[in-house]
């Protein structure tokens, strides 16, 4: 599963998301923007992922309006 996988957000280009939660909304290839694993099957050299933040809101969790580009090697990829 690579849609909606939550992992840490590591070392890349958005400084305010390191160490934070997020989830993987799609898989950018070439000019495809894919949103289901069948689709996407596994990651391939030169994928982006579009990911957006996961917020806690009176101890529960949702997913923040708001979208970023990263590329897998942003990611924790550890469970």
């Amino acid at each position: 599963m690579i849609i909606q996988k939550r992992l840490l957000y590591g070392k890349g280009w958005h400084l305010s998301l390191e160490g934070y939660r997020v989830e993987i909304v799609a898989v950018h290839r070439g000019e495809e923007i894919l949103k289901d694993d069948a689709t996407v099957g596994e990651l391939q050299d030169g994928d982006w992922l579009e990911i957006t933040p996961v917020v806690k809101d009176d101890g529960k969790e949702r997913l923040s309006f708001v979208t970023y580009d990263a590329l897998p090697s942003h990611l924790s990829w550890q469970d």
